[in-house]
């Protein structure tokens, strides 16, 4: 893990986030549609994914942020170079929801 991953990974950490992973997902992958039982957040450190939620199709590049709250039905195909990724889950009760892209 590099210093710049653990740093995410403590931030998300510091804002309640009580798993927080790094993940490497192949070219092309796709995960089919599903849901949480928690919030999700995603920020994407290399690479590239697009995520499918109430019929709105966002792109994340390196440094954006996405969230989605828990029970929210997604897909997430992983884009032509793979994806590097914080991965981070917090109990619904305490977070806020939405879906948003930055960057």
């Amino acid at each position: 893990m590099t210093l710049a991953e653990d740093s995410v990974i403590a931030e998300y950490k510091n804002h309640g986030f009580r798993r927080v992973v790094v993940r490497r997902d192949e070219p092309n992958f796709d995960y089919p549609i599903h849901y949480h039982a928690y919030n999700l957040a995603f920020q994407v450190l290399a690479g590239s994914m697009h995520v499918t939620t109430n019929h709105q199709r966002t792109v994340a590049n390196p440094g954006d942020h996405l969230h989605i709250p828990a029970g929210q039905l997604h897909t997430v195909h992983i884009g032509p170079a793979g994806c590097v990724y914080i991965h981070a889950e917090k109990e619904p009760a305490n977070a806020g929801g939405g879906f948003r892209g930055g960057g």
